[in-house]
């Protein structure tokens, strides 16, 4: 109900990807959230999910994708009935189970193999050369991810903050190197080192510029705060957050640091 809701609010490109659970407590009552609790951050449908995500153009576009695979696929060759089974399955299964790292591409996969034409011939020409640039450019992706995360499980491990600045430098808007060096710095802020405080403010600042539909951001800067021993400052972001999350103040009202004067500022 959250989720068709939320693709209504914004139907032609949907939140984005990977906001649904920003758009499930933005738009859900304290009702719902109370019911299913706070932690969805996934529609648990693929359709719903990339219809909030990506709206009405994007689930047209799946749509598009989709319905000429099943049609291919009722008509394919006989040998191919384990694919076909396979693809079924996993359709069953992204209909009622969160969109999964694995287990969705290979429902495509599946899909596409499913519903090949029997005289269909490789790509050639530019659509070989298109494919070897999209893999080209994934590959490089995957490599920036990859030594970002490493860095970042370095400074986890090895509490070292040079990690997570140099995961950050490679990867500047990733949002759990950014709160585990606040994290860190805050600490170092609390013992008198005021240089750490400034630099925990301009990164928790500067993540809630760049990620302001993030459901976490404005919690964590607010829990700094309250290890700086600001409390009027840590007031101030969780006010903030019930301003765009007002479904969320449950969760907010009840954190063993939710400073004084919270829930008269509601």
């Amino acid at each position: 109900k959250v989720a068709v809701q939320a693709t209504l609010d914004r139907p032609l490109l949907g939140w984005g990807p990977n906001t649904t659970q920003s758009a499930y407590l933005h738009t859900a009552s304290l009702t719902d959230v109370s019911e299913a609790t706070r932690g969805w951050n996934d529609a648990h449908n693929i359709f719903l999910e990339t219809a909030a995500g990506s709206g009405l153009l994007g689930l047209a576009a799946l749509l598009w994708l989709l319905v000429p695979a099943v049609r291919r696929s009722l008509r394919g060759r006989p040998e191919l009935g384990w694919v076909t089974g396979g693809a079924a399955a996993l359709g069953a299964f992204s209909l009622v189970e969160p969109e999964h790292l694995v287990l969705t591409p290979l429902l495509f996969l599946l899909a596409g193999v499913s519903a090949r034409a029997p005289n269909a011939e490789p790509a050639r020409g530019r659509a070989r050369k298109l494919t070897g640039i999209g893999l080209a450019v994934a590959c490089v992706l995957t490599l920036q991810m990859f030594a970002a995360a490493a860095l970042e499980q370095w400074g986890n491990s090895y509490g070292e903050p040079w990690a997570y600045r140099a995961a950050l430098r490679i990867q500047p808007w990733r949002l759990s190197s950014t709160e585990a060096l606040a994290k860190r710095l805050s600490v170092d802020g609390r013992a008198g080192d005021a240089a750490a405080a400034a630099e925990v403010r301009s990164l928790m600042d500067a993540a809630v510029a760049a990620h302001p539909w993030d459901t976490g951001v404005r919690t964590y800067a607010g829990d700094f705060e309250t290890i700086l021993k600001d409390p009027e400052a840590a007031l101030g972001w969780y006010s903030r957050h019930l301003e765009r999350f007002p479904s969320d103040a449950g969760f907010i009202l009840t954190r063993e640091n939710a400073p004084p004067g919270l829930s008269t500022s509601i």
